[in-house]
């Protein structure tokens, strides 16, 4: 029995993609002021950018 979620395997892939592109947190921020109207928007991946964003 695998101890993870099949669902995950999809994003395998694109997090060693990601992962390698953006910067690590290695600490917590102030959320954006939109991240309520984002939190349980569908579709989210979609919006992902290969481009880092600014620490």
């Amino acid at each position: 029995m695998p101890d993870s979620d099949a669902k995950a395997d999809a994003w395998i892939d694109q997090n060693r993609e990601l992962a390698a592109l953006w910067p690590n947190i290695t600490r917590k921020g102030t959320p954006p002021e939109d991240a309520d109207a984002w939190k349980d928007r569908p579709g989210k991946a979609t919006s992902l950018s290969r481009e880092p964003g600014t620490p």
